[in-house]
């Protein structure tokens, strides 16, 4: 079994993943994104320059799943799973605490990305709303699907670059729609039992 994204799928890219570039990225991200995807099967010393961009894209906060991440992020463009399932974690983590922001219920917190995007709804437009989505799908798969159909591996290097870029453009929007939210990513907040309403 393969454990490593074939170099002939490097920058392949499913249309999940590409129509959400296409709605949110601009155009000088989307081709930010082509390019760093293209280092990546370069020279050692353009593979080290385009994964320190790569990184310097994502917030270093909240430090887990952030952490995690950016070390895992290291390892492209060989590996990809896990780098997509802590993007997912991250939104996630964001997403449960403006649905408890909203709600003001701690079930919230432990509950599903795709279960607190209901909660959203009152706040965000359908657009967002719709994003939010996809991104749940992509994320589920990368924490549960083990069949990658007709590739050796389920998600390829330009992938997660596309991916680093959309994660960091709703991680923006949901911290710019709550102080509380924004706290939370900074770890100024780490134990939600103890703040007031």
């Amino acid at each position: 079994m393969r454990k490593t994204c074939p170099k002939e799928e490097y920058l392949e890219i499913g249309e999940d993943i590409l129509d959400l570039s296409s709605r949110i990225l601009s155009k000088n991200q989307i081709e930010e994104a082509e390019n760093l995807s293209i280092m990546l099967t370069q020279s050692k010393k353009k593979r080290e320059q385009a994964i320190r961009k790569i990184l310097s894209i994502l917030p270093i906060r909240p430090k887990r799943p952030l952490y995690y991440c950016h070390h895992e992020l290291k390892y492209l463009p060989r590996y990809t799973r896990d780098s997509m399932r802590y993007l997912g974690d991250y939104i996630d983590f964001l997403v449960k605490r403006k649905a408890y922001d909203i709600t003001k219920n701690s079930n919230n917190l432990s509950m599903s990305l795709g279960s607190n995007i209901k909660y959203l709804k009152r706040e965000f437009d359908d657009e967002f709303i719709e994003i939010l989505r996809t991104f749940n799908q992509i994320y589920v798969n990368a924490k549960h699907k083990w069949d990658v159909g007709e590739r050796r591996h389920l998600f390829t290097p330009k992938e997660v670059v596309h991916s680093v870029f959309i994660a960091a453009i709703i991680g923006e929007k949901l911290k710019e729609s709550s102080e509380f939210v924004k706290n939370c990513a900074e770890d100024k907040i780490t134990d939600i039992n103890t703040t007031t309403s």
